[in-house]
């Protein structure tokens, strides 16, 4: 009812000056189209701002897109991994952690990640250089030795996704703008990439001594 007064009042306002160009659809109509017209902008910042929070944690997330467009954040990828290698039964506590400074992982989380990773990456290497000493440097260095790695056969499936799970991780640790990265998060990702580390080292002990370069 107040709408409808609301729209009498315009009309008889405004029908003096655009008598004119609004006869032939009316003035009821022309000022509901006008107000139509304002209400839309004006629900739509009313909705943003209600839903400020749930649109500014739907950002993040989509700021989280990365590499090929089908990564997700950190925290996301960290949960699936840790999810992962407690269900690999092949995944055995590992004899070590990877060392890893202390002070590193509670001042520097983030870095603790990226330098857990060169650990797996190194232990890669040296498998790869045990499977064919012949191979040249920068075939085993980086994607391309995990890449060879698969085609060996040497590490169960459920751990070679593993650890490219723990590669992904580690991109978004390094490409994120704000990793935001705790302590407890560097020291689950430490605890996960241990156990590949171990993994690797047991398949590199169990080949042929002769082959045994490292």
């Amino acid at each position: 009812m107040a709408a409808l007064v609301f729209v009498d009042y315009l009309c008889r306002i405004l029908r003096k000056d655009y008598e004119g160009v609004v006869e032939d659809i009316g003035w009821k109509l022309f000022v509901v189209q006008m107000v139509v017209a304002v209400a839309w902008p004006a629900a739509f910042v009313i909705v943003a701002f209600g839903f400020r929070k749930e649109l500014k944690a739907l950002l993040s997330r989509l700021k989280a897109l990365k590499v090929s467009g089908a990564e997700v954040g950190f925290s996301e990828l960290l949960d699936e991994a840790s999810r992962e290698a407690a269900v690999i039964p092949t995944m055995q506590t590992p004899s070590a952690m990877i060392d890893i400074d202390e002070e590193v992982v509670s001042k520097h989380p983030h870095f603790a990640v990226i330098e857990a990773w060169r650990a797996i990456e190194a232990e890669v290497s040296s498998l790869m250089k045990v499977v064919d000493p012949a191979l040249p440097r920068h075939e085993i260095n980086g994607f391309r030795s995990l890449r060879m790695l698969r085609k060996t056969e040497l590490i169960p499936s459920e751990v070679l996704e593993l650890l490219e799970d723990l590669r992904r991780i580690r991109n978004a640790a390094v490409h994120d703008e704000e990793p935001n990265i705790t302590k407890g998060q560097a020291l689950e990702f430490l605890s996960i990439a241990s156990r590949v580390e171990d993994a690797l080292k047991r398949a590199r002990g169990s080949l042929p001594s002769k082959s045994a370069a490292n």
